[in-house]
């Protein structure tokens, strides 16, 4: 937010580093959960986990222990995903699912909920399991985001890659260039650009009218770890939090035919 970074800790810590790269630690109390950040842009919110307890532009709203926030979806606020449930924050009421729940999307009538045995659909008294429509679909996915457009949804999968699904359905694997087809995170840059983060480098896709090319970042490039956990784009910065820490480096790098190791790095810093 305003050109900070919110950093979440798998320790339950908590920290930002701000637009002059000042950098601010709240440390974790004992026995704490991992901590999560999201920043909805929509609604001018942030949400923040840490301590056992989630604030909401650094007010406590409840305490839990929640396995994920979602992303902001174009028409509704941030999910907290469980073990055995969902609910929008903000509401008292959840949705009881009979799998663990690691992300939740939504867009128009469609609810898609990830889980470790695949992509399911809430319908309004029914769940569908997505695998029957469409096979790689039934792998395990942490992560579900939404084209602004809303013509499609973007899944990370553990074994079948990029998955899209909308108006047609398709995957991208380490066939088509992708580093590895198990992707942990996505994040959409916008209808043309998307960015999955893998367990052997960071993935950029552009799409185009003969298809999409795919640019990689990895350890021999200048990462701390091949195994990305996530990013963020702040204006023209990269911020990729790795399993051994934290690097950034200018997007424009990723057009340059050659990688040069020249990424500034934090040790032990996992972005959230």
């Amino acid at each position: 937010k305003n050109g900070s970074l919110l950093i979440g800790y798998k320790d339950g810590s908590f920290a930002s580093i701000n637009e002059d790269k000042t950098f601010e630690y709240k440390k974790a109390i004992s026995n704490s959960y991992p901590s999560f950040v999201e920043y909805d842009e929509f609604r001018d919110k942030t949400y923040i986990y840490s301590n056992n307890k989630l604030m909401i532009n650094n007010v406590v709203y409840s305490d839990g222990a929640p396995l994920k926030l979602s992303e902001p979806t174009l028409t509704a606020s941030i999910f907290s995903s469980n073990r055995s449930n969902f609910s929008e924050v903000g509401t008292v009421k959840l949705h009881e699912f009979y799998k663990r729940v690691q992300d939740v999307s939504i867009y128009k009538k469609d609810t898609l909920i990830a889980t470790p045995f695949g992509i399911y659909q809430k319908l309004k008294d029914s769940v569908v399991n997505l695998s029957n429509e469409f096979i790689f679909l039934g792998y395990r996915s942490d992560d579900i985001d939404v084209s602004s457009n809303g013509d499609y949804f973007f899944i990370a999968t553990h074994g079948a890659g990029v998955v899209f699904y909308g108006k047609k359905k398709f995957n991208i694997t380490v066939k088509d260039g992708l580093t590895s087809n198990i992707v942990k995170e996505i994040l959409v840059e916008n209808d043309s650009t998307i960015w999955a983060s893998t367990n052997k480098g960071l993935n950029r896709i552009i799409f185009n009218n003969r298809g999409f090319s795919i640019a990689t970042v990895n350890k021999n490039s200048g990462l701390l770890s091949n195994e990305v956990e996530d990013l963020e784009i702040i204006g023209d910065t990269l911020w990729v939090g790795t399993k051994d820490g934290l690097s950034y480096m200018p997007k424009s790098i990723l057009n340059q035919k050659k990688l040069d190791n020249i990424y500034l790095k934090i040790k032990e810093v996992n972005t959230g």
